[in-house]
């Protein structure tokens, strides 16, 4: 919070007084508050006199307009229906005024600021002003487009609409409310009240007399701009307030989005999800008062159970309900059960940060459910609570993920090498004049699984934590010194390691196990062409992180794709997971898509459940830069796919949601932020925080802010990715460039170059200048040495640069090479231009 924002509401003065007393305190007598409001009348120009409890009597005349009749009464005016009879025009209105006790102070000037909100607002859905000026006794009116119509909720319940009429209908309001942001205007007072319906079905989006104007440029508005008035004074609908306006923090797009929900619950049900009213602001603000969203669904089914209050305090039972709806109680509840539930529960997180972070957002979710598409909603889960009590338990958290990745690492490699040993013992059991050898062979591998995993036992280690990075090295050397003597095992087992050395994402482990799993294969255990075209595959993923040319990686996936067809057949799984890695590994639009889409049909026309693979390979086929029309649906249904699957805290389902941020990242960076963001705190909390891909999501994240130019936000992200790859990774050059590039480039753009430097050139010698990964540090790096002065050596760099990329067909990079040598030209450094 800036010191603007915690000082806002100490430092605004109060409301002036100027000459009026004050109103006779609570319990005061009826005849002594008369005559107070009646010497304030005569002090206001005598514009309103007393009628005894019917309410204010009407005034003939209000300024050019002859009053018609009273329509109604709020916090800070009254309004009435008058007509304007001069030579200008003939027109009824709708004729708002300050209350004459307030036309003075922080009142009028909110009075004054929704005039001009008004005059700034066109939209058929927004009533529109008509006309603004100040009457005798200087107390202000707007003149506003008179709406003959009924409440929202009122004109849907007289019709009995359906379910999915009321949606069509509540997009109205959103049309009309989006309009109103896109001009940084936020409402704050958005419930049924404020909302009419004509009698032809039209919406009007009436009484902007708490609005905020955010000021443009700031994410959210200015506390003075948005809460000018106390607590005390504030205009508020507790039922449909958002809870940081409640604790009177800044208001933003998200507060009416929270109001939205509230009022698209009460359109559902017929019931807001909390009834707020009768509560102070302090019972509001009080600890226990924990915001808790009702979905639609459950609320109707307590309806069934309790009942209600109804409009005007009748009876308001779920039989009632249901019927204004064209449904049984039991129906309707099952209606809303689903993705209406979700999206009213998105709707009203009591985090801002958690709800849709528009208008447009909400509305394009009812669109897609009327449709009978995917939403975007996704189920409020426990990782909020979770990350709240690592927040509270960091040390204890950090030591329960390790011990837990120990674990599950531990008990990964018993499982599956039990499970490789038993397939294999049991495929000879026939062979009766083997099977001593086998038993040989089987209890080589015991002593040796006995051996490895001793190391993770108190009692060897002397009390001392191991990590599986430890347990893989010592039983790496067990392989090696002791199964010699059975070939077939050994190379299982190292196969099994390399599996395991990949998904901890030490990649030249992998490929150097993998490499000596296929020398003993061919040499010692021929015929296995199953066993060697895994190790195959481990090798040739492995490689994309051990500095192998994609050419390389291309040809040797496109000749095991024809292996697995002989081995496996062309419908087999196996064939399927080839042709997945396949297509990650090509880059020519058609081929690529066509190998995805033959994987695809593999995994859909198995028999089983191959859910969880066609969800990995949606999401590959969405990977890279080439155009795809359904990128989009591709990534939402693989998520959907592994929410159903695996539960929606399993780590996968955190990497997919990665990928939607990734994509969303040119037109909605706040959301893509928020999903990658979601995505970090999933896999940190089913995988680690130092897992690879935990590290990687972390990376991704920084990304995201540096490409908003948000550099204090990524500077500490890569800092502490680059900080792990280290100390977790140090052999890999490949995965260890990746934060120093982002790094580097930020610490260039924070004025750090000397530090920036050193890092780009890493990551150009990683790459290589044949690669456009590399050319780009490149250019980073010619910038850095020119901020430091070391000129010359950035002549050195643009030029190697502006070689490559020309010889690469990299007319963009070439373009800037060429530009930085123009400068150092300019510098005085270059003796002469070449060509």
């Amino acid at each position: 919070m800036s010191e603007g924002e915690r000082n806002g509401r100490e430092s605004r003065p109060r409301p002036p007084k100027a000459d009026l007393s004050d109103p006779p305190a609570s319990g005061a007598g009826a005849d002594e508050a008369d005559e107070y409001f009646r010497g304030l009348s005569v002090r206001m120009g005598g514009l309103f006199h007393l009628e005894g409890e019917g309410g204010p009597e009407l005034p003939e005349r209000l300024g050019p307009y002859r009053v018609l009749r009273f329509l109604g009464e709020g916090g800070m005016g009254s309004v009435y229906l008058a007509c304007r009879e001069d030579r200008e025009f003939e027109m009824k209105v709708a004729l708002k005024l300050l209350h004459p006790y307030l036309a003075l102070g922080s009142f009028r000037r909110r009075f004054r600021a929704e005039r001009q909100i008004l005059a700034d607002l066109s939209h058929p859905g927004i009533a529109s002003l008509i006309d603004g000026g100040v009457l005798p006794g200087q107390v202000p009116y707007l003149a506003m487009e008179y709406i003959e119509g009924d409440p929202i909720d009122q004109w849907c319940d007289a019709r009995e609409l359906s379910v999915r009429n009321r949606v069509r209908l509540f997009l109205q309001v959103l049309e009309a409310v989006s309009h109103a942001h896109s001009r940084l205007v936020i409402h704050r007072d958005l419930k049924p009240g404020n909302i009419l319906v004509t009698f032809d079905g039209k919406v009007k989006l009436l009484d902007f007399g708490v609005a905020t104007v955010v000021k443009r440029g700031a994410v959210e508005a200015d506390r003075r701009i948005a809460l000018n008035l106390d607590q005390a004074e504030r205009p508020l609908t507790p039922t449909y307030s958002s809870p940081e306006e409640l604790r009177g923090e800044p208001v933003s797009a998200a507060s009416d989005v929270y109001s939205l929900g509230v009022l698209l619950h009460t359109l559902l049900v017929g019931a807001a999800p909390s009834d707020f009213e009768g509560s102070s602001v302090a019972d509001l603000l009080s600890p226990v008062h924990d915001f808790r969203v009702t979905p639609p669904s459950v609320s109707m089914r307590r309806l069934a159970s309790v009942g209600s209050a109804g409009p005007g305090g009748s009876p308001w039972t779920a039989i009632d309900a249901a019927r204004k709806r064209g449904r049984s109680p039991r129906g309707l509840a099952r209606e809303l059960a689903g993705d209406l539930d979700l999206i009213v529960e998105v709707a009203l997180h009591p985090d801002p940060a958690h709800r849709y972070s528009s208008v447009d957002q909400l509305s394009e979710d009812l669109k897609r459910w009327l449709d009978r598409l995917p939403v975007r909603a996704r189920p409020p889960t426990r990782r909020h609570r979770l990350a709240l009590f690592v927040a509270r338990h960091r040390a204890g958290a950090m030591l329960g993920s390790l011990a837990a990745i120990l674990l599950v690492a531990i008990t990964g490699l018993s499982l599956h090498w039990s499970v490789e040993l038993r397939q294999f013992a049991s495929s000879l059991e026939d062979e009766r004049n083997r099977a001593q050898s086998e038993a040989r062979r089987a209890d080589a591998s015991l002593g040796f699984l006995q051996d490895a995993f001793a190391l993770a036992d108190p009692s060897e280690t002397g009390g001392e934590d191991v990590t599986a990075r430890q347990i893989l090295e010592t039983a790496e050397q067990q392989v090696y010194r002791e199964m010699g003597a059975h070939p077939e095992v050994q190379a299982e087992l190292l196969s099994v390691m390399a599996e395991v050395y990949i998904r901890l994402g030490l990649s030249a482990r992998a490929e150097s196990l993998a490499d000596d799993a296929i020398r003993l294969r061919e040499l010692s255990v021929p015929g296995d062409a199953a066993g060697l075209l895994r190790n195959e595959l481990q090798r040739a993923l492995a490689w994309r992180n051990t500095g192998r040319s994609l050419e390389e990686r291309q040809e040797e996936l496109g000749r095991m794709v024809e292996v697995s067809r002989g081995v496996h057949g062309s419908m087999s799984p196996e064939t399927a997971l080839i042709l997945r890695h396949y297509g990650n590994a090509l880059r020519e639009t058609d081929t690529r898509e066509a190998a995805f889409q033959e994987s695809l049909s593999i995994y859909r026309s198995l028999a089983g459940d191959w859910r969880a693979e066609i969800a990995t390979t949606l999401l590959s086929s969405t990977h890279g830069l080439l155009p795809l029309p359904d990128r989009e649906e591709r990534i939402r249904e693989a998520l959907r796919l592994r929410i159903d699957v695996l539960g929606e805290d399993h780590r996968q389902v955190g990497t997919a949601y990665s990928d939607l941020a990734l994509y969303l990242e040119p037109t909605d960076p706040v959301a893509a932020i928020g999903y990658m963001q979601t995505a970090l705190e999933i896999h940190r909390g089913a995988a680690g925080p130092h897992h690879t891909t935990t590290l990687t999501l972390l990376n991704n994240l920084a990304g995201l802010h540096r490409d908003q130019g948000q550099w204090t936000d990524a500077e500490p992200l890569y800092r502490e990715v680059l900080a792990a790859r280290r100390l977790l990774q140090p052999d890999e050059a490949v995965r260890l460039a990746y934060p120093k590039y982002g790094l580097g480039f930020v610490l260039l753009e924070m004025g750090g170059a000397a530090e920036a430097v050193p890092l780009l050139a890493q990551v150009e010698e990683t790459f290589g200048l044949s690669d456009g990964r590399g050319r780009a540090a490149a250019i980073g790096l010619a910038r850095g040495q020119m901020a430091i002065e070391a000129r010359e050596a950035a002549q050195a760099t643009a030029r190697r640069l502006q070689a490559a990329a020309i010889e690469a067909g990299d007319t963009a990079r070439a373009d800037a090479a060429a530009e930085l040598l123009v400068e150092l030209l300019d510098g005085g450094v270059m003796e002469e231009v070449q060509g």
